[in-house]
């Protein structure tokens, strides 16, 4: 009952504050500096859900919302604090958050063998756009089907209570 309490207050507190900079930047109150606001309103954001994984590990859907607000608060941050360097690794970041939740939630439930897949995509995408944005004159066709293969590979591989899975091999 606690729990759950905690949760909604600071679901509420968190709706209260970006409502009020949503108005505040709206009649134009707000200045210079406001990015830096959002950054520490989305990273507080993925806080909170990584805090409800973490208390509580069979709500491992909370690790998605967690990771992916976290890294888009610090993507706007570095976009702030430095561009060139938000240019180069931006997506990268955020895919490659997207890809942590996934390989977290098979870390924590073996049993989730799923998650391996939408992991090693994202891990994919990630290294496809390092590897497009620093090397703009290679093709990166190749390295998706290599990580899709290797993402494939890796789950055929895996433990299985029936034994090792066969079909990610086709």
């Amino acid at each position: 009952m606690m729990k759950r309490f905690e949760a909604s207050v600071a679901w509420g507190v968190l709706l209260i504050a970006g409502g009020i900079l949503f108005l505040l930047q709206n009649l134009g109150m707000l200045g210079g500096g406001l990015a830096l606001v959002w950054a520490l309103l989305f990273a507080a954001a993925g806080m909170v859900f990584l805090y409800v994984f973490l208390n509580d590990r069979d709500d491992w859907w909370a690790v998605i919302p967690g990771c992916v607000l976290l890294s888009l608060g610090i993507l706007i941050g570095l976009d702030e604090l430095a561009p060139m360097l938000s240019n180069l690794l931006g997506g990268a970041l955020v895919l490659g958050a997207i890809s942590l939740s996934f390989l977290v939630i098979y870390f924590t439930k073996r049993d989730y063998w799923w998650a391996i897949i939408p992991g090693g995509v994202m891990l994919t995408l990630a290294v496809i756009t390092i590897v497009d944005s620093s090397a703009q004159d290679l093709e990166v066709g190749g390295i998706l089907f290599l990580g899709l293969g290797a993402t494939f590979g890796i789950l055929s591989l895996l433990p299985h209570p029936q034994g090792r899975m066969k079909w990610p091999i086709i």
